[in-house]
């Protein structure tokens, strides 16, 4: 599977494509981690950091995560993009629970919670 870019064919698959990976796999780690009490749609992404190791070539990609910390309004993951077993970017994310508006963060209930901590890395 390769990618077109600017006309061009690549296998090379750009850094905003890798965010995306880890992005879909947040929600889908969330989502499904907490049956859906956690509704990641809810959320903002208030810091990431990622560091990219070497390049990223289309194919059978894997994003593995684990969640960090449980904060008042937040909660803080970290991702490891790769294939075939070598990591190329990693990273973290502090997700920020948004209300009505997005503007203003709000308190994970305690429901989310309990949800949640199932899913902490020790």
């Amino acid at each position: 599977m390769g990618w077109v870019v600017n006309g061009e064919p690549t296998d090379h698959i750009a850094a905003y494509m890798v965010m995306e990976l880890a992005t879909r796999a947040w929600i889908r780690f969330l989502t499904d981690g907490t049956a859906g009490v956690f509704d990641s749609e809810k959320t903002a992404a208030v810091t990431m950091t990622t560091d990219f190791r070497s390049e990223l070539l289309a194919g059978d990609i894997d994003v593995d995560l684990e969640l960090n910390k449980i904060g008042n309004t937040s909660i803080t993951l970290s991702f490891d993009v790769g294939k075939n077993g070598m990591v190329c970017a990693s990273g973290t994310v502090v997700l920020a629970k948004v209300g009505a508006g997005r503007m203003h963060s709000v308190p994970i209930d305690a429901a989310e919670r309990t949800a949640l901590e199932r899913l902490l890395t020790p």
